[in-house]
């Protein structure tokens, strides 16, 4: 980013690369990997891609009434670490995306 930002002459205070980003109309590293989740997911349902493993993995929510929006049954989780398991991630980020 600093390289690019020398490159084509974007202003920029040191170590603030979101003059850099914006000009770039690049997104954040954490909104790529939610975006690409996302995507995987519904390639795998929509069955585009080919991991039956994966599939039975998710946790579809099956409910017996129409207020419950979400697609998937995600559990609470008591450690960072599990909350951040890549399934559970995914799951958690398709259930709160306001695209699917």
């Amino acid at each position: 980013m600093r390289f690019a930002g020398y490159c084509l002459n974007i202003p920029h205070e040191p170590h603030d690369y979101r003059p850099v980003s914006q000009a770039l109309r690049l997104d954040s590293l954490s909104a790529r990997r939610d975006n690409f989740g996302i995507a995987f997911i519904q390639r795998l349902i929509e069955g585009r891609v080919d991991a039956p493993r994966i599939l039975e993995e998710l946790s579809f929510r099956i409910p017996s009434n129409t207020r419950l929006q979400n697609t998937f049954y995600t559990t609470t989780n008591k450690s960072n670490f599990s909350r951040n398991a890549p399934l559970s991630r995914l799951m958690h980020n398709l259930n709160n995306s306001s695209e699917y």
